[in-house]
């Protein structure tokens, strides 16, 4: 895939991972929607329109669509999904982000090293600027009042999405199989239906940012993550998502109402400093003995 595609490309998926964090804090802060109807109907609608994807523009066929997916990555799936609604029910979408995101660097790199995969200096000296941009916003917010069940449940889903990407490290057709991990994922999610609000409760805007949570934001915006992930390296992987925080807080300024900072601006330029260190570092292969 040429340079400039595949870097269009996962800009794209990372507005709709930063779009995703926006949607939900929306519907969520004002209480629109509880955050089970939220997860349920943001995976129902994003899988019918994976499966659309599939059927029109992938020409593939429905019972290959259905047989799609592998339970293992759908858990993974519905755990992010869920830990999501319910962590941004308490923090701001700023602060969600981060520890989401945060969480996943964590995941993979963990993973990687657990592998024997060795980084370069450059590598390291990028990933260690990112997480100073996250450390320069966190924990300022931290001590603001985000509580510590959000955190929590935010991390839960932060180490679902990692081992999610991880897991499609090497799909060999990654919008088929994110098609097939949506369906399985809920499917997986119905239960939810009996700790959830009764349906006539909640507000149309909140089941409007729901479905454009599911088919734009996650049915669009994972296809894509999947079909760029085989071409980037785990690193590069780890670290363009760093930029996701930064992209949601400022789509939290604009639509939710959210303090754009000083803390904020220099936390982006951080980030973006670290990305591109890891970016423009020769890869190292090596593995520790």
């Amino acid at each position: 895939m040429p340079f400039i595609k595949l870097t269009s490309l996962t800009t794209v998926a990372l507005i709709a991972f930063a779009a995703n964090s926006v949607l939900g804090r929306m519907a969520l802060a004002e209480a629109d929607i509880d955050p089970g109807n939220f997860t349920l109907l943001r995976l129902i609608s994003g899988a019918l329109s994976l499966i659309l994807i599939s059927l029109l523009v992938q020409r593939e066929p429905l019972t290959h669509i259905v047989r799609s997916g592998k339970w293992p990555t759908s858990m993974a799936l519905l755990v992010y999904a869920v830990a999501f609604s319910y962590g941004y029910v308490s923090l701001d979408t700023a602060t969600g982000a981060l520890i989401l995101f945060t969480a996943v660097q964590l995941t993979m790199h963990f993973v990687s090293y657990l592998k024997g995969q060795r980084f370069s200096a450059m590598e390291g000296a990028g990933l260690a600027t990112a997480f100073t941009g996250f450390l320069i916003l966190i924990i300022p917010n931290l001590q603001l009042g985000a509580t510590m069940l959000g955190v929590c449940l935010m991390s839960l889903s932060g180490i679902a999405w990692g081992a999610y990407t991880l897991l499609g490290k090497d799909a060999v057709k990654p919008t088929l199989l994110t098609t097939g991990n949506f369906i399985r994922a809920a499917i997986l999610a119905l239960p939810l239906l009996f700790v959830s609000l009764p349906f006539e409760e909640v507000s149309q805007q909140g089941i409007l940012l729901a479905i454009a949570s599911g088919t734009l934001a996650s049915g669009g915006g994972y296809a894509l993550w999947y079909l760029v992930l085989p071409k980037l390296s785990t690193s590069q992987a780890a670290v363009a998502q760093l930029l996701v925080p930064a992209l949601a807080a400022f789509g939290g300024v604009i639509f939710v109402n959210d303090t754009l900072s000083t803390i904020l601006i220099m936390s982006l330029l951080v980030i973006i400093s670290g990305i591109l260190m890891v970016i423009a570092a020769k890869p190292n292969n090596s593995k520790r003995p």
